[in-house]
């Protein structure tokens, strides 16, 4: 995992589950919440322009973050509307 690519017209929830903040695909929201049996908590609403250029923590070392990229290549039907990558370095 070297970057973290997000759809560049998508819409991104940030909800609050079990004490922590999750993005996710504003349209994958309803859906995610169902599947954990939570209440559904939006505590802000983001355009994939306000994530671009943001440092991602990864996701097993603690030592290392990676950037968010837009790309087309996302898709936004199912998942969290977010794709972990490996570009060449």
């Amino acid at each position: 995992n070297r970057a973290v690519l997000a759809h560049p017209t998508a819409a991104y929830d940030v909800l609050e589950v079990n004490g922590q903040n999750i993005v996710i695909g504003k349209e994958l929201s309803d859906a995610f919440c169902a599947m954990l049996s939570v209440e559904k908590k939006v505590v802000a609403e983001l355009s994939a322009s306000d994530l671009a250029g943001s440092q991602i923590q990864h996701p097993f070392i603690d030592e290392i973050t990676v950037p968010l990229i837009l790309d087309q290549s996302v898709m936004l039907g199912e998942g969290t509307a977010f794709v972990h990558c490996a570009p060449g370095a």
